[in-house]
């Protein structure tokens, strides 16, 4: 049945409360402001009197921002966060403009988090998140100069999209020893070495990658991306160069058919070994053995 009149859509205030009602807390802005950064900032150590996070979108410029534990670079487009009652310092060229929006902010329930947040994490963030926040921040620009009812809610909203998309990226800092840190990379590059031996044994066999993963007690995605940091491949171009290694061995004995190269290298379809060798070699399998042959013939 069809109601008459306009039905009431939620005002701006009850909108956000909805949405409290899902997320347990918003951050609440405290302030925003555009300003060009003088020199007193990369000179002298300084954190918020008032207990606020900054969160700082570089507009033009770049600058070292140094705190007592790291420091990193921060250039036009990079946005990043300053933990509330973190001393840092913002050392950029002198003579050369550095500006920047910044937005301070409370948000008590995401203290700890904010806190152990990593910086330098989101400015190696892929070029299509930062052009992202980038339209963000200056949406949360625009709307902190506008004086519409509806403003303080949206801005809320956005900061937190914001914060979540920093978050996506800047992986909590964890203290990791060197020891645990080689430790580590020694356990990666067996588990890398392990699997291209067993590649090398089992070529002809037929198996998929989660049976590889399960025969080595680690999950498909640990799998896949240790190998490929390790040998700066996927597993299965591994085993393509290894089986048309092996091909090309037996097509130069003149031994065996097509056939029974395809077979012995594990391709159960022939038509199938003899389109990937082509597209390895830029040769037919016959024709591979008679340029083979001429070579030789040759010598």
């Amino acid at each position: 049945m069809r109601q008459s009149g306009r039905s009431r859509e939620p005002g701006p205030t009850a909108w956000v409360r909805k949405l409290a009602d899902v997320v347990p807390s918003l951050p609440s802005i405290y302030h925003v402001a555009t300003i060009s950064m003088e020199s007193f900032w990369a000179d002298h150590w300084h954190a918020n009197v008032i207990p606020v996070h900054e969160l700082i979108h570089v507009i033009e410029g770049s600058a070292e921002v140094q705190s007592r534990r790291s420091s990193f670079v921060a250039n036009s487009g990079d946005t990043f966060l300053i933990p509330k009652g973190r001393l840092h310092r913002d050392v950029h060229p002198t003579g050369k403009a550095y500006r920047v929006v910044l937005v301070f902010f409370m948000w008590p329930e995401a203290d700890g988090l904010i806190k152990s947040m990593n910086p330098k994490q989101f400015l190696n963030a892929p070029a299509a998140a930062k052009t992202h926040l980038q339209l963000m921040m200056k949406d949360l620009e625009s709307l902190y100069a506008e004086e519409a009812v509806s403003s303080p809610d949206q801005m809320r909203i956005l900061l937190l999209e914001v914060l979540l998309a920093l978050m996506r990226y800047s992986r909590p800092i964890s203290p990791i020893s060197d020891a645990r840190r080689a430790v580590s990379a020694a356990r990666r590059t067996r588990l890398a070495e392990s699997v291209r031996d067993w590649l090398l044994r089992n070529y002809s066999q037929p198996f998929s990658l989660s049976e590889l993963a399960d025969r080595h007690l680690v999950s498909t995605f640990h799998l896949s991306r240790t190998f490929s940091q390790e040998f700066g491949m996927a597993i299965t171009d591994m085993l393509s160069t290894i089986r048309m290694e092996h091909a090309k061995d037996l097509l130069r004995s003149g031994k065996l058919t097509v056939k029974e190269v395809a077979c012995r290298t594990g391709f159960s379809d022939p038509n199938y070994f003899t389109k990937a060798f082509r597209r390895v070699t830029g040769f037919s399998p016959s024709e591979f053995q008679l340029i083979d042959r001429h070579v030789e013939s040759q010598l």
